[in-house]
């Protein structure tokens, strides 16, 4: 059964359906506001897709973030990100 918010409830149990990335022909990275802590949370959030093999194009990722998009926040993040800020030392 799935409720509204397109979670799967199993029993007593939600669960969110995961949707796999890498199957996806175009992937945007989407960032929000919220000061220094919306810029740590987005640094987090691309270290962890890079680690399963996502990352931001013309990084050498097998499967490349084409679109950075964010408000406030999210989008000095997404100036870093498209003007060769990476998080690999």
């Amino acid at each position: 059964m799935v409720n509204k918010a397109g979670e799967f409830i199993k029993g007593d149990r939600m669960e969110r359906e995961v949707i796999d990335l890498r199957e996806k022909k175009r992937i945007a990275f989407v960032g929000s506001g919220g000061a220094a802590k919306a810029l740590w949370y987005h640094l987090g959030v691309l270290k962890a897709l890079n680690e399963e093999g996502i990352g931001v194009r013309g990084y050498g990722q097998p499967h490349e973030i084409v679109e950075i998009v964010g408000s406030s926040a999210g989008s000095l993040f997404g100036a870093f990100i498209s003007n060769n800020f990476h998080t690999t030392p």
